[in-house]
C-alpha cells in the first residue's frame, strides 16, 4: 500500500530527523536532498543514481540537485521508471511554490500510487508550498509552527489542534491521518 506523507515544521523541530526515520523504514528509497544533509550514498547525477538503483533490490540512495526546481522533473521520472519506491523530498518549498510546480512534478504527485510509489515530503514553509502537495497528503505531521500564514496553511487538516503547534517543543509534533 502507497501512503502519502508531509512533513512540517520549523528549523530545528525534528521534522527532518522523523522524515529521516520513516525513510530507514522503506527498503527502496530515492531522497531528493537540496540541502545535503543525508549520511548515506548521494548521487549528483540522476543517470549514476537510476543505473547504481537498477543494479540493486533494496536501496536508500540521495539525489543532491543543482537546481531543485528544474531537477525535481528528472528525479519524477526516475523514480516512476524504477517504479515500486519511496520517493522522499526534503524543503519541498524549492521546487512547489505555490502555482508553479511543473506538470512533470504535478503529474507525478497526484499518479505516484500507480507505479507503486510511496511519497513524503518536508518543509519549513507550508504556506510556501503548492496546495496540492498537502491536499494529497493522507497523513501530516507538523512539528512546532509559528508564522501565521502557515498556520493558516493547515488549518483546514488540524482544524482546532492548529491552536497546538506553535507551543510543540523539539521532538513534539502532532499527527493527522486522513
Amino acid at each position: 500500500m502507497t501512503t502519502f506523507e508531509a512533513y512540517l515544521g520549523q528549523r530545528g523541530t525534528g521534522k527532518s530527523i522523523l522524515l529521516h526515520h520513516r525513510i530507514l523504514e522503506s527498503e527502496r528509497c530515492l531522497f531528493f536532498d537540496p540541502i545535503g544533509d543525508w549520511p548515506g550514498r548521494t548521487f549528483e547525477s540522476i543517470d549514476a543514481l537510476v543505473e547504481e538503483a537498477e543494479e540493486r533490490e533494496f536501496f536508500r540512495f540521495a539525489f543532491t540537485p543543482r537546481d531543485p526546481k528544474v531537477d525535481a522533473d528528472a528525479f519524477a521520472e526516475a523514480c516512476r521508471y524504477l517504479g515500486n519506491l519511496t520517493a522522499a523530498f526534503d524543503e519541498a518549498d524549492l521546487f512547489a511554490p505555490p502555482h508553479q510546480v511543473s506538470d512533470e512534478v504535478k503529474s507525478f504527485l497526484l499518479r505516484s500510487r500507480h507505479d507503486e510509489i510511496s511519497v513524503l515530503f518536508a518543509t519549513q514553509r507550508p504556506a510556501a508550498i503548492d496546495r496540492m502537495m498537502l491536499s494529497q497528503a493522507n497523513a501530516i505531521l507538523a512539528c512546532r509552527l509559528v508564522d501565521p500564514r502557515d498556520l493558516d496553511a493547515v488549518r483546514p487538516y488540524f482544524g482546532k489542534h492548529t491552536e497546538l503547534l506553535p507551543r510543540l517543543r523539539k521532538g513534539q509534533h502532532v499527527k493527522v491521518s486522513f
